[in-house]
């Protein structure tokens, strides 16, 4: 809805222009008419160029003096800062509102409704807003909706603007007390959700009350007479005009406590769940558990069947298979007596009848390392214990929409950790090594700057030669890349690609996109080209400590464990599985004492070769016969040295089967001493 502005004796006043002037016309042709046609051509073609152009710079602004906040300032230095990043939040806030506004007007602005996840759309929101009430001294209290495994269908865009504009406006209003934001999620149906939006502000407070009396004017269409207040009745216009188009009303009043409340609903259609008919073994040793949960994934659709251990487990992934009918996921307890659930998952994964299951594996471990040694092992997610029903649901729905597509799934990691230290000095990350990729030069700035301050080493490329040159040689010089995912001459997506070509050898490099623009259109694009994590919208010093406190950890372990190496409880699973073959294992550890030689210098004969598929086989079966006698680690190796030659013969082969040598030595030493 563009709006003009007209100024009478010192008042001011909105007009809408939806309502068109009188009609002028030559030979029987609407002038008014063309006009408007042409207008609403010229927004949809220059609003997203024009919004980037003005976002692209206030963004590098907000920076800017976010790293002056984060340094040492005088008392008057700290007050002037914040205030300027404050003004221009403001400034990028109304710009963006005129431009909305503007568009609505031409009919310009259009919905793109996806399928999302309504928490992890406003997690960035929620964040910002608890940083601004903090600032102002207010108190800041929000609520989130129980986690429904399935997407919503909507667009997450504009619902995240309507949310944050109204955040904005009452964090921006209120002098005191606090601001509360609801949010709830109903099944209506089982195709259709219903959203609701409640923001509270106290009655008691003097701008609240100004605010909820604007709310008021904005929504009965009176017209604004006073200026300082026409930013506040822009945004809440846009707010209107964007709930109008996505089927919801807000209304402005006050709650059985007397608080001002802004509240608005929404009905949204859930996206379709692939869960149901999946068929599922859930082995575990604990009764109760393995019938809560097979219950509740019955419930879900999935043809569910509970084991109690590893011998009931093959026995109906046998059963299964030779009926035509194999399992397609398995969720395995690690700790079960006998053979381990990772043991029994590396097992299942080198059998030719089970190679296809996707596993999914229960621990009460939550060390990083330990998630990453599953995902080599074969495993497709870990959950660290206690695990609720509607988490392992959350984890299941991407693993059957995989097997939908018949597409591989990433691996899915939940585990219980503390969150990353927001507060890390310098010394915390003085040791790493950060590679920029960006081409223009203020937000090289931007990005050199932040990243020194808090310690890191940082080196710039600025044009694909120089990409290529950092990853040349014979090994990685960087611990994490750092990509502007708006350049004006490189791809984002195509450097991203070089980079996971380059690394493919080697443990996988972290890469952070920056994009000024919140777009989930783009975030997917970027995520299939292999970025690891954005930080969206303004680079504020705060967000990018915990991002990088989060990635660089995955690196830490990564350099500590690179490839998962003899542990002591292999010695264990060894015992295990001699206690199980009885007298058999002498003649089983023979066998693969005198087979596992033969095929580690068949692997390295091969390599030689340069013959990768031939070099595939072999570590394949040796991955077999070391998971079939207990020895997990090893196999792990080989699943990746067999994983890692599809794609052609690794650059870093020799070190890999130099671990496998490493670890097959202790292994041929412990084996050796059993059969004495």
């Amino acid at each position: 809805m563009l709006s003009d502005i007209d100024t009478k004796q010192g008042d001011l006043s909105i007009r809408h222009l939806n309502t068109p002037p009188a009609k002028q016309t030559v030979d029987g042709v609407s002038l008014a008419s063309e006009a408007s046609g042409r207008c609403s051509v010229a927004a949809t073609i220059i609003a997203p160029a024009l919004r980037y152009s003005i976002n692209t710079p206030l963004h590098d602004l907000a920076g800017l003096i976010g790293l002056l906040l984060d340094g040492e300032l005088s008392a008057d230095q700290r007050q002037l800062a914040t205030l300027a990043q404050a003004r221009a939040d403001d400034l990028s806030l109304v710009l963006n509102n005129v431009l909305d506004n503007a568009a609505c007007g031409s009919g310009a602005i259009a919905l793109r409704p996806i399928a999302f996840h309504l928490q992890q759309e406003l997690d960035s929101t929620i964040n910002a807003s608890q940083i601004a009430a903090a600032a102002k001294g207010l108190d800041f209290l929000f609520t989130l909706p129980t986690p429904i495994h399935r997407k919503i269908i909507g667009d997450p865009e504009r619902l995240r603007q309507v949310i944050h504009n109204l955040l904005h406006l009452a964090i921006q209003y209120c002098e005191s007390g606090r601001v509360v934001l609801a949010l709830d999620l109903k099944l209506d149906t089982d195709d259709v959700c219903e959203l609701s939006v409640r923001l509270n502000t106290s009655a008691a407070d003097a701008g609240s009350i100004r605010l909820n009396t604007l709310f008021k004017q904005v929504a009965r269409g009176e017209a604004m007479s006073q200026p300082q207040h026409a930013a506040a009745h822009l945004s809440f216009s846009i707010c209107i005009q964007l709930l109008e188009l996505m089927g919801g009303k807000i209304i402005c009043e006050q709650d059985s406590d007397q608080n001002n409340c802004t509240h608005f609903s929404l009905r949204l259609p859930m996206a379709a769940s692939m869960l149901p008919g999946v068929r599922v073994l859930f082995i575990d040793e604990n009764a109760d558990s393995r019938c809560a949960f097979t219950q509740r994934l019955a419930q879900h659709g999935m043809q569910a069947d509970g084991v109690d251990g590893t011998a009931s487990a093959l026995a109906a992934l046998d059963r299964a298979a030779n009926g035509n009918l194999p399992y397609q996921i398995a969720i395995l307890d690690h700790q079960m007596s006998g053979i381990d659930g990772e043991t029994l998952g590396v097992a299942l994964k080198s059998d030719p009848r089970h190679r296809d299951i996707l596993l999914v594996l229960l621990s009460t471990l939550s060390r990083a390392s330990d998630a990453q040694r599953f995902a080599r092992s074969g495993f497709s997610a870990f959950l660290s214990k206690p695990v609720s029903a509607q988490a392992l649901l959350n984890v299941l729905e991407p693993l059957a929409v995989s097997i939908a597509l018949a597409k591989p799934a990433p691996f899915i990691s939940l585990e219980i950790t503390s969150p990353p230290p927001v507060s890390a000095s310098c010394e915390q990350f003085g040791r790493y090594r950060i590679l920029i990729v960006d081409d223009q030069q203020s937000s090289q700035l931007l990005a050199v700057r932040s990243l020194q301050h808090l310690g890191c080493q940082t080196e710039i490329a600025s044009n694909l030669h120089a990409v290529s040159d950092a990853f040349a040689g014979s090994g990685l010089h960087h611990d994490l890349v750092w990509i502007n995912c708006h350049m004006q001459v490189m791809d984002a997506c195509q450097i991203a690609a070089m980079i996971r070509s380059a690394a493919k050898d080697s443990n996988p490099i972290p890469i952070i996109g920056w994009n000024p623009d919140a777009a989930p259109q783009w975030r997917d694009k970027f995520c299939t080209a292999g970025i690891n994590a954005f930080i969206c919208g303004q680079l504020r010093p705060l967000i990018l400590r915990a991002c990088l406190a989060q990635w660089l950890q995955s690196v830490d372990s990564l350099a500590t464990d690179p490839v998962p190496q003899e542990r002591d409880d292999t010695l264990d699973e060894l015992d295990e599985i001699r206690e199980m073959f009885g007298s058999d294992f002498a003649e089983l550890g023979t066998l693969f004492l005198t087979d596992s030689p033969e095929r580690i210098k068949a692997m390295r004969q091969a390599a030689a070769q340069g013959d990768a598929a031939k070099l595939g086989k072999i570590a394949h079966a040796l991955s077999g016969s070391c998971a079939s006698i207990g020895v997990s680690a090893v196999a792990g190796l080989c699943k990746q040295v067999e994983i890692s030659c599809k794609a052609g013969m690794p650059a870093g082969i020799l070190a890999q089967l130099a671990a496998i040598e490493g670890a097959y030595g202790a292994v041929d030493t412990r084996i050796r001493a059993m059969l004495v």
